[in-house]
Formats: C-alpha cells, structure tokens, sequence
C-alpha cells in the first residue's frame, strides 16, 4: 500500500474515494463514520451466519456482532422464560419466549448489517480487495 492510498478512503453512501479525514461525502454529502484504527483490517459480520447462531443459541448472534451485553440479556431472559414454562408449568410464557426467540435472530441478522454498512459499502469492500 503507497502513501498516496493511506491518506484516502472510500465514501459509506456512494463509494466515492474522499480524504481520509473528511467528516462528509463531497460527491453525495453523507457523513462518514470517524476511522478508530486505520491499520486495522476490514471485518465484515456474516447476517446468515448471526440469524443461525441466534437461532440455535439465542443471544449467540448478537454476541457474534459484538453486542456481548445484549446477547448474554437474551440467552439470561430466554433462559429464564423457557425455565419457567417447562419447569414451573407457566405454559403462557413460552409465547412469550418464541416471539423473544425470533426477535433475536431478526435483530442479529439487522444488527450484521447494519455492521457491515456502517464498515461501508459493497462498492467500497471491493476496491479494498481489489487495492491489495
């Protein structure tokens, strides 16, 4: 990588390649998300690979997105609901507990990309790999 390429990015919206240190976009006028760790590599989350986790485990997929908190809420709650309606014979909650199961694997689908888009575009990811 030249020094040249350092000092520019690519825009989140449109794929425009902007100044490493622009706050906008001036081809399209999107804010861009601020740059923590340039030297770092670019990891994309998988939403199918979130949505399975969650499916089999839930709370796994956020915990694969990062969201270590709200996973481990989920797999606590989920746990506690599935407890209750087959130990405790509060049979109603486990409504309750489905309808939480399946908003976890939605939400770790939409939690993975909205990873990936904050990371920037597929426009974006492909002039990275083609760069390299």
């Amino acid at each position: 990588m030249n020094e040249q390429s350092k000092n520019i990015k690519f825009c989140v919206n449109c794929g425009e390649k902007i100044n490493f240190d622009a706050k906008f976009c001036p081809k399209c006028g999107a804010k861009q998300p601020i740059e923590r760790n340039s030297g770092s590599a670019v990891v994309l989350k998988n939403p199918g690979v979130a949505a399975v986790l969650s499916f089999f485990i839930p709370g796994l997929g956020q915990i694969y997105n990062g969201e270590i908190i709200l996973g481990f809420w989920f797999l606590i709650f989920q746990s506690l609901l599935l407890y209750l309606a087959f130990f405790q014979g509060y049979k109603f909650v486990l409504l309750i507990s489905i309808v939480l199961w399946i908003l976890g694997i939605v939400d770790a689908y939409r939690a993975a990309e909205s990873i990936n888009r904050k990371l920037g575009t597929k426009k974006n990811l492909k002039s990275l790999i083609e760069n390299h």
